[in-house]
This record gives C-alpha cells, sequence and structure tokens, in this order.
C-alpha cells in the first residue's frame, strides 16, 4: 500500500494564541510501513501561554487530551503514535508503520475555536504486473520460479499468499507439511517481489498456483509436472533385455523390452523411447545401455 495524505488546514486566529501552519491543503505520499507527522503547534504572544485545553480527534471516534491515559494511547496505537512537548505548545503527533487502518480524520483543536484537519485516503499500493501468465513446465525433482510482482518496486503489500487451487485452495508455505523445506519466497528482501520458488518438483505439486495480494487481487500460474523420460538411440534394434548401469558398473537387470512399463518405437529401430515404472531406478549418475553394443547415446529426463 502507499498512502496520499491530503491535509486540509483551517486556521482560525483568538487573542493571544494562534495554530500555525500554511493555510491550504497539503498532500503527502506514504506506502504502508512508513511514518507520518501532522504538525500542530500554537505560537502565544509574550503574556499568554500556551492553552491546556487542546485536543485531537482521530478516526473511529478517539480522542485525545491532556487527561488521556498514556498506557491507554499506547495500547491503542500499539505504540505507534508519539506526541511532543505540549508545554511548550508543540501538539505534533508522529504515527509510525503506517496501516489500512489509520485511514480517516485528524482534527486538532486548541480554545475549541482553532483548528486543523488532517484527512488521510488510502489508495492500493500492489497492481500485479501480470495477472495471466503462461504454463510453467518441469520434470519432477526440478525447481521452478513462479512469478508475482508489484509494477511499483517501492510498493510493500501488507498481505499476500500462494495456494494450490486444486487442492482446495491449499496454502503453499514452509509451514505446510506437503512443502517443508522446498519452498522459498523473496518479500524480506525486496518486498515488491511476491514470487515463490518450488525445488525438488512432484507429480503431486502439478496444478494451478495462485498469487493473491491483500485477499483484492491475484495471478494464476499452471504448473506441470511430467515423470522423468530416458532416450536411448542406438544402431541395432531393440531385441535384449534392457539393463541401467550405474557409474561404479554395477548392473540391475529391469526387464526385457516387454517387461518395462512402456516403450515407444520412434524413427523407426534408431530411436527409442523407454519410461520405466520405477523412477527411482533412475538419476542423473545412471547409464543406459543394451546388451551387445556399445554404441548408445543417453538422455534422462529433460
Amino acid at each position: 500500500y502507499f498512502y496520499h495524505l491530503h491535509v486540509l488546514m483551517v486556521v482560525f486566529v483568538s487573542a493571544g494564541c494562534s495554530l500555525s501552519g500554511n493555510e491550504g491543503s497539503v498532500e503527502i505520499s506514504r506506502y504502508s510501513g512508513e511514518s507520518v507527522f501532522l504538525s500542530c503547534s500554537v505560537k502565544c504572544s509574550p503574556r499568554h501561554e500556551p492553552d491546556s485545553k487542546f485536543r485531537w480527534k482521530l478516526p473511529n471516534y478517539i480522542e485525545i487530551n491532556q487527561t488521556i491515559n498514556p498506557t491507554e494511547l499506547r495500547r491503542l496505537y500499539q505504540g505507534r503514535l508519539h506526541m511532543f512537548d505540549i508545554s511548550s505548545g508543540n501538539f505534533s503527533l508522529l504515527i509510525s508503520n503506517l496501516t489500512e487502518e489509520d485511514e480517516g480524520l485528524y482534527s486538532c483543536w486548541s480554545n475549541e475555536d482553532q483548528h486543523k484537519n488532517f484527512i488521510f485516503t488510502l489508495f492500493t499500493g500492489c497492481t500485479l504486473s501480470e495477472t495471466e501468465r503462461e504454463p510453467e513446465t518441469k520434470y519432477t525433482g526440478d525447481s521452478v520460479l513462479l512469478s508475482c510482482s508489484c509494477e511499483d518496486p517501492n510498493t510493500k503489500p501488507e498481505d499476500f499468499r500462494w495456494t494450490h487451487v486444486e487442492s482446495s485452495g491449499t496454502e503453499v508455505s514452509s509451514e505446510t507439511p506437503r512443502y517443508k523445506d522446498r519452498v522459498h519466497t523473496f518479500h524480506k528482501t525486496t518486498p515488491s517481489n511476491l514470487s515463490l520458488l518450488i525445488s525438488n518438483l512432484t507429480e503431486d505439486d502439478q496444478g494451478t498456483y495462485r498469487c493473491t495480494v491483500n485477499n483484492k487481487t491475484s495471478a494464476d500460474t499452471r504448473l506441470i509436472v511430467k515423470g522423468e523420460t530416458v532416450v536411448l538411440e542406438s544402431t541395432q534394434s531393440l531385441n535384449d533385455s534392457c539393463y541401467i548401469e550405474t557409474l561404479n558398473k554395477t548392473s540391475a537387470l529391469l526387464g526385457t523390452y516387454e517387461d518395462i512399463h512402456d516403450c515407444e518405437l520412434l524413427f523407426c529401430f534408431v530411436l527409442y523411447v523407454c519410461v520405466f515404472s520405477d523412477p527411482a531406478v533412475i538419476n542423473v549418475e545412471h547409464l543406459c545401455r543394451l546388451t551387445g553394443t556399445d554404441n548408445i547415446l543417453i538422455s534422462i529426463g529433460q
């Protein structure tokens, strides 16, 4: 969020003391989490002292005067509101860590006949750079970056979350067991970057992921996760048994051509695609060969 603070200051002058400040409207832009200073002070002639009958009227019917309990004030604003030396005529307010609840009218009064009005108007600061994205296609074991960000890099959204739509809106976070130690976000260092990184993908991760900001705007990304595929290219037909041979030269018989979960002949006898029923036996360190030949080209997964 970022805030536009429209300040309408109406000044009335009485004998002895008067509220200082420029007449007219002042516009101030702020982002959530920042601070704002509401200037309200009294200037008096030498024979007069600042009137103790000052008060602030705040949003939600809250009123601050010389009799308010400081503890109650801290509770209402959780330590975000600071006042200055009232005895010197400085009635100003400093509000830090601005939130959506700070919207409204603030009025500084003195002597019941002089006042300034500060009017807060809030605008949505995070406009998503994209709301429709191309599907992402990955393989099991891969990582994927799901993009989501605000157009304005200075924006600091108060709230956002990722959900997996097909899992009844399951939240995608490190607190969710199925995503534990597999997800990472970037908003702590770059608040406008709401992107999500998921590592060690499984086929269960496939589906639509939704990035929602401040419970208002959202963007969806479709993720497709494919299983690993082993591609074999040979100069002989596939009529022997198929083996997996690891780098340490130990072999394990997976079965004959018919026993393999799915083998398809592509481009006559030159290129074969074998998809094994147990992906656990295949990893990036495996070599695949056919018995009786050394002329084999290997490609795993991607």
